[in-house]
């Protein structure tokens, strides 16, 4: 894991916690065909706030060098949330097959272009 120290790298090892949380959701869903259960659908809703306050302080986050981000920290960051986003739409369609609505709401991040990240995160 990430020893974070900015808020693109917090918001990389949140990122890195719902992959993981998804993960397992999605292992259930295909090889189990039961739900998630309570314990990782509750630890799913704290990291997609926690998601949410991330990209929040990342508005406001100005970096204290000219040189801004790590542009590979920048293209792990994208690749992590369209990770997020492919398998979590995967896991909708698998609950809706199972005749069963999302227990949790969708991450709300669009998947971004490499020039809306580096706009968000003022490169």
């Amino acid at each position: 894991m990430i020893q974070a120290h900015s808020p693109i790298e917090q918001h990389l090892e949140t990122c890195d916690g719902v992959f993981r949380i998804i993960l397992e959701e999605n292992r259930l869903l295909k090889i189990k065909k039961s739900l998630p259960g309570p314990h990782l659908t509750e630890q799913k809703r704290v990291l997609m706030e926690q998601l949410d306050d991330g990209l929040a302080e990342l508005r406001v986050w100005e970096p204290h060098d000219d040189l801004g981000p790590d542009e590979s920290l920048l293209e792990r960051l994208r690749s992590r949330i369209l990770q997020v986003l492919h398998i979590e739409r995967e896991n909708e369609q698998m609950l809706q097959r199972l005749g069963t609505a999302s227990p949790m709401p969708r991450p709300r991040l669009p998947a971004p272009s490499p020039h809306q990240l580096r706009g968000l995160y003022r490169v």
